[in-house]
């Protein structure tokens, strides 16, 4: 979808369903759970940098563009995996490596 279009089809809905847009990979299925987990860590972190910040005299949208651009290089985008993708797969790889971790079909068919 390009940039447009997503603008266009979030016009006019509400800032919770925003926020859902953005936090949920379209291509995953998630359930409610999973979804008010992903939007409470998101809220809080971001509330409380905000708070924190025009407490130490930091105008909010300066902390708002920062966070923004760190939860996109940690967490990743709809488009690009982050940081923190890598990292789990990296160590997900060790694991299966060091035979900590196997795959459960795999043993099955043994």
């Amino acid at each position: 979808m390009t940039p447009a279009k997503q603008k266009a089809a979030l016009q006019g809905v509400s800032t919770i369903a925003t926020k859902i847009y953005e936090v949920v990979p379209i291509a995953e299925a998630w359930d409610s759970r999973r979804i008010a987990g992903a939007l409470t860590q998101v809220t809080r972190a971001h509330e409380t940098a905000v708070s924190l910040a025009q407490r130490c005299g930091v105008h909010r949208n300066t902390v708002a563009e920062h966070t923004a651009i760190l939860e996109a290089a940690l967490m990743g985008t709809r488009q690009r995996s982050g940081e923190l993708d890598a990292a789990f797969a990296r160590i997900d790889a060790l694991l299966r490596e060091a035979g900590i971790v196997t795959d459960e079909t795999h043993e099955q068919a043994a």
